[in-house]
């Protein structure tokens, strides 16, 4: 993990792996930057302490990129999840269509509902709140039905 020297500070190598890093002077500052991925330490008075804060800029990117042992996901996560999907996919389609359904879609292959979609979007299978009229609209439907429906007097 070491890169270069700097007033008896070691460097740490980049995240992306590079040793090719290197000092930076503007203005009377220094930072270190990594001439592969363009990564950079914050600005110091220093040489000293621009090492030590890119130092700090690694480790804490090395910290966050490794995920730890609850967040990753392990391949018993997928069969589980997986198999979930099927059997509300299926269970959908046994619902709707009848028990043998799932069966006749799918080939006898019930594996194919994990990825495919199950419903269309044809006004049938589904139901928005923008196909319905809004109660406004209802009311001055039915206001005219009224209308209509009342005798009407032609003298």
């Amino acid at each position: 993990m070491s890169g270069k020297i700097w007033d008896s500070v070691e460097a740490r190598k980049c995240d992306c792996g590079s040793e090719n890093i290197t000092l930076i002077n503007y203005e009377e500052e220094y930072s270190v930057r990594c001439r592969e991925c363009h990564l950079g330490g914050p600005f110091e008075e220093n040489e000293r302490d621009a090492v030590l804060a890119w130092n700090e800029c690694v480790e804490a990117l090395c910290d966050v990129n490794e995920p730890d042992e609850q967040s990753r996901r392990t391949l018993a996560d997928r069969r589980k999840n997986r198999k979930r999907a099927i059997r509300r996919k299926a269970g959908i389609l046994s619902r709707i269509f009848g028990q043998s359904e799932p069966c006749l879609r799918t080939d006898g292959q019930l594996g194919r509902l994990d990825k495919a979609k199950i419903h269309c979007s044809c006004p049938m299978c589904r139901s928005k709140p923008y196909d319905e009229l809004s109660k406004r609209d209802k009311g001055k439907q039915e206001a005219a039905q009224e209308q209509m429906s009342e005798p009407h007097d032609d003298r």
